[in-house]
């Protein structure tokens, strides 16, 4: 048969919970494990066969790497879907298998066939052009430049996030000039 991909797809989430998903991960690790179980804060869960111990396992990374379940293909698919029907926001499973068998339970439990071509009209569904500007946004705010987070967050598209950082910058720009031009 050759290697088939399934997933059960990302959950949806705001650009409000994709910055407080981002904040998670790149903030304190107090903020992080508190965060582990929020509501926005859907964990990617991957189900593989471990070939040196000869089980399948699911598992993701927060903080370290959380076993939900090691041992049968259908133990593991009953895992990582609890841990996806959680509800919380980009929560995605992912799962390879190589045969027919595998392939029928993965379908069974309601995993949906993956490509690179279904996830990307999946995203766009939902995704806008904002989500392109996180890392941008961060780092104007980590090096205090900017208030650029709030920007994001109160904008409509990327376009407008642009503008307002612009306005920013072109205001404080004059401000110095405003003051070197006192002296």
């Amino acid at each position: 048969m050759g290697s088939k991909r399934f997933w059960l797809p990302t959950r949806p989430y705001s650009i409000v919970a994709a910055i407080n998903r981002r904040s998670a991960a790149t903030g304190s690790i107090r903020y992080a494990e508190l965060a582990e179980h929020a509501d926005y804060n859907g964990h990617f869960v991957s189900v593989y066969f471990n070939e040196y111990r000869r089980y399948w396992v699911a598992d993701y990374t927060w903080a370290g790497r959380i076993v939900i379940a090691r041992g049968s293909l259908e133990s593991c698919l009953r895992a990582a879907k609890a841990e996806y029907d959680r509800g919380a926001l980009g929560a995605c499973v992912s799962l390879t298998v190589e045969s027919d068998e595998d392939a029928a339970a993965a379908v069974a439990a309601g995993f949906q066939p993956w490509s690179e071509v279904i996830e990307g009209d999946h995203n766009k569904s939902w995704r806008d052009d904002r989500f392109e500007c996180l890392s941008e946004a961060f780092q104007y705010e980590r090096h205090g430049l900017a208030p650029s987070i709030g920007f994001l967050a109160n904008s409509k598209t990327a376009a407008e996030f642009r503008s307002k950082l612009d306005a920013f910058f072109a205001e404080r720009k004059a401000q110095r000039s405003d003051t070197r031009g006192a002296q």
